[in-house]
């Protein structure tokens, strides 16, 4: 790709509901690993789960850590570090829960957080914190 390079790709995944079917997100997420491999970059950013409307997220933690291991290894399968963003709504929307999640999922974090390249030298407000996976 001349002149262009792309650090993350975001396919939306964890974009969901934590009590929707997981089958059919998971082709999803191999479709944005492979879409990370032919385009270079290094990084997917994923999300958490959406927790049903009015529940206790504390419910869902052991859903929400089986379907983060399973997108984990299909992500180091292709050789690809996953990057949890935080987003109201999602099970790790707090620094809280973000940090319960940490040391259950399978492969603990590389580096913490982590600072993404950013898209213009000339723009650093693009950089956005993300746990990295």
């Amino acid at each position: 790709m001349a002149g262009i390079s792309l650090p993350a790709v975001e396919p939306c995944l964890g974009k969901i509901n934590i009590t929707a079917p997981f089958e059919e997100h998971l082709e999803r997420v191999r479709h944005g690993v492979e879409v990370a491999k032919l385009s270079g970059a290094k990084y997917i950013r994923i999300f958490s789960f959406f927790n049903p409307e009015g529940s206790d997220p504390a419910q869902y933690l052991d859903e929400v850590i089986a379907r983060t291991r399973v997108m984990v290894e299909l992500a180091k399968q292709g050789g690809i570090t996953l990057l949890h963003e935080n987003e109201k709504g999602v099970y790790g929307d707090s620094s809280e829960r973000v940090k319960c999640l940490l040391p259950t999922i399978n492969a603990p974090p590389t580096a913490g957080f982590k600072k993404l390249p950013t898209m213009s030298k000339q723009d650093s407000s693009l950089s956005t914190r993300h746990v990295q996976w």
